[in-house]
């Protein structure tokens, strides 16, 4: 969706993840609940890393 894509003008949109301020989740809305998207990102590389993709009830949301 949108606001995944956002990812690629401000990779910084989704929160730091607790203890792991290097990560960060997306929450992407779908239907009744959505998804959750963990991933990095290295402004060096201009890159984001997508290292997992979550419904969120399998993500304990």
């Amino acid at each position: 969706g949108r606001r995944f894509a956002l990812l690629e003008t401000a990779p910084d949109i989704g929160r730091p993840v607790p203890d792991l301020p290097e990560l960060r989740e997306l929450a992407i809305g779908f239907g009744a609940s959505g998804y959750v998207a963990l991933y990095r990102h290295e402004p060096a590389a201009d890159t984001v890393y997508v290292l997992a993709f979550r419904h969120q009830k399998e993500a304990g949301y």
